[in-house]
């Protein structure tokens, strides 16, 4: 299982059909989130991508949501067992955060409390079981998530 941390944007209300300079408008805060994804799985078949990310416990988020902040331009730093494996700001990701939610709402209904996540700078690597994984980003905080072995 690899981690991706990434800034996690989160809907203040209904979004359908909304063009890029309006996207903003419909967003409530922002929250740091780790992507959790089962890479053997995904690799396999790239229509099991939804399912390697979608385990119980895969993408926390939190600690906090934070408001006010341009998510176009906000550092992130992913740590695993307190060495910093990606370094990035959101400013350099291939889309920016009103592109990637016009263009959800063309096909997907957004509703408040939905949580769309933005993607991953480079630096992601596979966790083992007690590695502990923090996602921080300025402004918001940093999550810390440790992996577990599965209970039966």
């Amino acid at each position: 299982m690899d981690y991706e941390g990434e800034l996690a944007i989160i809907i203040k209300e209904k979004m359908t059909h909304v063009s890029e300079d309006q996207a903003l408008n419909f967003v409530l805060g922002y929250s740091c989130f780790n992507d959790v994804t089962e890479r053997v799985m995904a690799s396999k078949d790239p229509f099991l991508l939804t399912l390697s990310k979608s385990f119980d416990t895969f993408g926390p988020f939190g600690p906090f949501m934070a408001t006010g902040l341009d998510p176009d331009n906000l550092e992130l730093k992913t740590y695993l067992n307190g060495r910093i494996m990606q370094q990035d700001n959101t400013k350099n990701c291939v889309f920016n955060a009103k592109k990637i939610l016009s263009f959800i709402s063309r096909y997907i209904t957004l509703f408040p409390g939905d949580v769309v996540i933005t993607g991953t700078p480079k630096g992601i690597a596979p966790m083992e079981i007690d590695d502990v994984v923090e996602v921080e980003i300025d402004g918001i905080g940093k999550l810390s998530n440790q992996l577990l072995a599965a209970q039966p």
